[in-house]
């Protein structure tokens, strides 16, 4: 996932997660129901990250590429 995906699927977190959370997870702290728009995106870059640790690309598994 590219850093323009992680923009683009970050923003309707973020504006789910500030609208929804209030409402259905008073529990949490103030701090949690209203999460920064950098943190949402730095949230998905991480999990792109390991994602791509965990799930390594096809292209990484064999040791020669084909032409």
């Amino acid at each position: 996932m590219g850093s323009f995906g992680v923009l683009f699927l970050s923003a309707p977190f973020y504006f789910l997660w500030n609208y929804l959370a209030p409402i259905y997870a008073s529990q949490l702290a103030p701090v949690y129901q209203h999460i920064p728009f950098l943190h949402c995106v730095g949230l998905f870059a991480v999990v792109a990250i390991i994602r791509m640790l965990l799930f390594p690309p096809r292209f990484f598994w064999s040791g020669k590429s084909k032409n």
